[in-house]
């Protein structure tokens, strides 16, 4: 790997990081408000909190991804599999509550 791809992918992987910290207090706020103040979540509150769970979850996923080259997450089979299922399971929760 060439030292500028490098630094792009480790520079993508760094704001990839930031984002998930957004996201993560997003849903943070909705675990705060459903445990502490018991405040029940709506259909709304649920769609949001899993959105941003999954979002939360694919941007530090994908940090560690970015580092490898599609042709070598393709090979490695568990690696694969791991991201495929992700995937599925992602889509699947997403349509379930949007």
């Amino acid at each position: 790997m060439k030292k500028n791809e490098r630094f792009i992918r480790l520079t993508i992987a760094a704001f990839m990081v930031v984002f998930g910290l957004l996201s993560l207090s997003q849903t943070g706020f909705f675990v705060i408000r459903y445990l502490t103040i018991d405040q029940p979540l709506d259909a709304n509150g649920v769609s949001v909190f899993v959105g941003s769970l999954w979002r939360t979850y694919w941007m530090f996923f994908g940090a560690y991804l970015i580092q490898f080259p599609f042709k070598q997450i393709v090979e490695r089979k568990l690696l694969f599999s791991v991201v495929m299922a992700s995937f599925f399971v992602c889509l699947a929760t997403l349509f379930m509550y949007y």
